[in-house]
């Protein structure tokens, strides 16, 4: 097993990084990523993170801006300032440029640290500054503390845990110093990213079993239709099934009709950036106007994430239906999932109408987006046009179109005739009508 570790940070911290890591480089394999703007640091990991495994940040600054933006969970480190660095710090301030403790401004720092080594080193701090860090602050926010604070006399140095603040500072003429990690913090933040590799290379190794169930089959099934209606229905709901079985690299079993099940691994699962679970269920619910489940479960061999995933698929019936539902190797339950992209067009909309219309006519944005750009390609459409270009059932596609007619979001424009028998289709406009 070889764990992929990115280092990101400025170049001298990240040179630092590499320097303590030359002995960790048996089961390690370190990848160094520079940067010179804090807004590098989203695009950097961006275009990298498929292939790392794990993330050692310079500091907090850069970990809390991958941490707001979404782009790491549990997989990313950085080494802590404790006392250790702030008495190289102050060693610095004292001995080499002779300056006193009293009157200094902090950065970053936790309060509680800071204050328990001034306190250490019986050093009174009734005139220290420390702006702390719940969230990302950005470097000219900081640079305006420090010196604001110089400019008034209120102190006589600044520290700072930014490279860029530390810089600017220096350029302004203001005694400024520059906390870095010691080299043991970074040896425990390497263990502590050794330990989350090996741990998030077992679990991307455990089985991964989705079950799909399609509700009541059998349902559509009337007097005027033949079991070849079916039979279709059951084709275009494996060969959708069948492209995201193959987008996660996994192995497709049908169990009957309506049911398949797809084995694959959590890791294959969980890094399929193309291919969600929620947008199989979209898909499923455009050929089929019946509920859809599914289930999905880890487990250390197949039998368990096969148990977990039909607790999964309990669990998507009982929160209602049409739901993804996952149980993990602990037991522990997460769903409905959400999809990561979710913020997209296709899966969201910022008018609230639409979105109240749509839920109470039950369709969700994606199919009517869906229904409105076949509407930009063909001008008002039918039940068949909407039948024969989503690949859905005639049936569904006149529910959906009467549902959202009902909710004031089609109106009837139209008829045409039939080719063969039968009464004519209506055409319907899409849009907002009332």
């Amino acid at each position: 097993m070889n764990i992929k570790v990115g280092v990101l940070g400025p170049k001298d911290t990240v040179e630092l990084i590499l320097d303590v890591a030359k002995s960790d480089t048996n089961d390690l394999s370190f990848f160094p990523f520079t940067y010179t703007k804090h807004t590098d640091i989203t695009e950097v990991i961006t275009k990298n993170r498929s292939m790392i495994d794990v993330w050692i940040f310079s500091g907090i600054a850069p970990y809390t801006i991958a941490k707001e933006a979404g782009l790491i969970n549990k997989n990313g480190f950085y080494p802590e300032l404790n006392g250790s660095s702030l008495f190289k710090t102050f060693l610095e301030i004292t001995y080499l440029d002779h300056l006193k403790l009293e009157r200094i401004s902090f950065d970053t720092l936790g309060e509680k640290e800071m204050v328990d080594t001034f306190a250490e080193m019986n050093v009174p701090h009734e005139h220290i500054y420390n702006i702390g860090y719940q969230f990302y602050k950005s470097p000219e926010e900081l640079i305006d503390f420090h010196f604001s604070l110089y400019q008034q006399g209120m102190v006589q140095a600044c520290v700072t845990c930014y490279r860029a603040v530390y810089e600017e500072l220096k350029k302004r003429k203001v005694p400024a110093y520059r906390i870095t990690p010691t080299r043991t913090a970074i040896r425990q933040t390497i263990k502590r990213s050794r330990q989350q590799g090996e741990t998030l290379h077992f679990k991307k190794s455990q089985i991964a079993v989705q079950i799909i169930q399609v509700e009541d089959m059998n349902t559509i099934i009337s007097e005027d239709t033949f079991s070849y209606e079916v039979y279709r229905l059951d084709l275009k709901l494996q060969e959708a099934i069948l492209d995201y079985s193959e987008a996660i690299f996994g192995s497709l079993l049908p169990l009957g009709r309506g049911n398949f099940i797809i084995f694959s691994t959590r890791g294959l699962l969980e890094d399929a950036t193309v291919y969600h679970p929620n947008t199989l269920l979209d898909n499923l619910r455009l050929i089929t106007d019946q509920p859809v489940n599914i289930g999905i479960g880890y487990g250390q061999n197949a039998l368990a994430a096969e148990q977990n995933a039909r607790l999964g698929l309990t669990h998507a019936k009982n929160q209602g239906g049409n739901r993804v539902v996952l149980v993990d190797e602990s037991g522990y339950i997460e769903g409905p999932l959400q999809h990561p992209e979710s913020i997209g067009f296709r899966f969201r909309t910022e008018d609230k109408d639409i979105s109240e219309k749509l839920t109470k006519a039950g369709i969700n944005i994606s199919t009517f987006n869906k229904f409105l750009a076949i509407q930009d390609k063909v001008g008002p459409v039918s039940s068949v046009d909407i039948s024969e270009l989503l690949g859905m059932t005639p049936r569904n596609a006149r529910r959906i179109l009467s549902s959202l007619e009902q909710h004031g979001m089609a109106e009837i424009v139209g008829e045409e005739a039939p080719t063969g028998k039968g009464r004519p289709r209506k055409i319907y406009k899409i849009g907002i009508f009332a």
